[in-house]
């Protein structure tokens, strides 16, 4: 298993796993319109901050996730997603997620690693749960979806 980073002729594989507006927002928050075009998911990946990966494993794309550096000492882990096809209940998450600590710790120094996920997005909140992140904020009322308030909790690990 190895992160590797995504090229720009890989985005509308990305853009195939995300099947509808609610998935999208909850895997992109406000970043993304629906549909995501490639044009949206290029214009977040040229900023220096941005660091996107492919999680595979024996050249096939298990899973997606990018790093946010936010400052010299902390990155934030953001559009954390399983490939469909790979299938879910197999640790590809905490795996994932891992090598990412790892990377953002590793090759940008970062001491502090962040995240916001949806506080309905269970199996995600358990996942990195297990890999040692905590609850440090709970809110409310600044993102909704459909007309329903989405709270929104900041998890960190230090």
């Amino acid at each position: 298993m190895q992160l590797q980073p995504v090229q720009h002729s890989e985005y509308r594989e990305l853009i195939s796993w995300i099947t509808d507006a609610e998935q999208n927002y909850l895997w992109s928050g406000p970043l993304y319109s629906w549909p995501i075009t490639v044009s949206q998911i290029e214009s977040q990946n040229q900023k220096a901050e941005v660091h996107s990966f492919w999680f595979t494993q024996s050249e096939e794309k298990i899973g997606f996730i990018e790093l946010n550096q936010i400052s010299k000492n902390e990155c934030r882990l953001c559009r954390v997603i399983i490939n469909p096809l790979a299938g879910r209940g197999k640790g590809y998450g905490k795996q994932m997620i891992q090598l990412a600590i790892s990377h953002a710790c590793n090759e940008l120094g970062a001491r502090l690693i962040s995240l916001d996920v949806f506080e309905h997005n269970l199996l995600a909140k358990r996942c990195y749960e297990a890999v040692g992140f905590e609850l440090t904020r709970r809110q409310t009322g600044i993102r909704k979806f459909a007309g329903k308030d989405w709270p929104l909790l900041r998890m960190e690990l230090r």
